[in-house]
């Protein structure tokens, strides 16, 4: 297996389920892997602005995915992956510059990593903190501002707060958090976060690699994926049955005629790490 070849072939078929997941009413993916209801309205909100131009093509802005790989006993120097985790922005470059210095409190680990790097002053901040400051030239009519201590050229003072403007954000939040965030402040961190919320919210749920499963045979009709590319993802992607689907069906009445074992099989949760 290549793995250069099933990440290539991974990334093309789902950055198409992702752009189409609101346009592609024959594969209806919204009812195939339902999310809730604010996430939903999150994501239709950053369609549209795609469509105006505000936002990046999802091709374009993937964020950060990590796959999970398995390693087959029976296949020696073969992968197949299991799942992606795209919920965190900042796990793989802490990874790769520290390893595990468990000892060093994470978020502070980013902040240190970010500041040797000479490049970005990054700091800390809470969702409480965060601020919507109108804007004539901001394409919303707003600019995303945090309080602030720090003296900095884009420093503003309103109703006695010191705000500091936000321009690129990488959130560490589970997916309940999101909820706790006033919608119009989530929608900005959106615009601003460098792990794309498409990505937290559909690429990072478990349930997205059994969509891309069934999606295979139409991905190649439209010519999305090569048929080469379709049996790389057949063969490196671990068979993924999503609650409601066919394929669950298939599979509980092969169990109930004892013709698996439900040992062979892992009940996992969608949204977890």
């Amino acid at each position: 297996m290549n793995v250069a070849k099933l990440h290539e072939a991974l990334v093309s078929g789902l950055s198409s389920i992702v752009d189409t997941w609101w346009t592609d009413e024959q594969a209806a993916f919204p009812r195939r892997m339902p999310l809730e209801p604010h996430e939903e309205d999150l994501l239709r909100w950053l369609h549209e602005q795609c469509e105006a131009n505000n936002l990046r093509p999802f091709k374009n802005c993937q964020g950060h995915w990590r796959s999970d790989l398995l390693l087959p006993s029976d296949h020696p120097g073969t992968v197949k992956i299991c799942e992606i985790n795209a919920r965190y922005s900042i796990n793989a470059q802490l990874l790769a510059a520290y390893g595990y210095q468990y000892r060093t409190p994470y978020i502070e680990m980013f902040v240190s990593f970010a500041e040797q790097s000479g490049r970005v002053s990054a700091i800390i901040i809470k969702p409480v903190d965060l601020r919507l400051i109108r804007s004539n030239n901001s394409k919303t009519g707003y600019d995303l501002y945090c309080l602030s201590d720090r003296d900095c050229p884009d420093m503003v003072s309103t109703d006695g707060e010191r705000l500091d403007r936000v321009y690129q954000t990488g959130l560490q939040l589970f997916q309940h958090e999101l909820r706790s965030i006033p919608t119009d402040i989530l929608r900005h961190l959106a615009l601003h976060s460098v792990n794309d919320l498409r990505s937290v919210l559909l690429i990072h749920d478990k349930r997205i690699l059994g969509v891309l499963l069934q999606e295979l045979d139409s991905l190649v009709s439209k010519q999305v994926l090569t048929a080469e590319q379709a049996a790389i993802i057949r063969h490196g992607v671990v068979p993924t049955i999503n609650p409601g689907s066919p394929e669950l069906s298939g599979l509980i009445d092969q169990q109930s005629r004892s013709l698996i074992h439900k040992d062979n099989y892992i009940i996992k949760p969608v949204r977890s790490g």
